[in-house]
């Protein structure tokens, strides 16, 4: 069995309301309270892969 490389398997949460355009650390995120789709939960890669960027509120420099 091999290890994934890191941040592979990070799961986050994304709205899929038409308007969404970032990936949150918690599913309680600001950033989610106006969701107008569902809440749902994929891996870190695959949020990057739909074109989604980090939530500003969760991804504080």
């Amino acid at each position: 069995m091999y290890a994934s490389p890191s941040g592979n398997t990070e799961s986050v949460y994304y709205c899929t309301g038409p308007k969404s355009k970032r990936y949150h650390i918690a599913k309680d995120c600001k950033g989610l309270e106006h969701c107008s789709g569902e809440i749902k939960k994929c891996s870190k890669i695959n949020a990057i892969n739909k074109g989604l960027t980090p939530c500003r509120y969760c991804y504080k420099k």
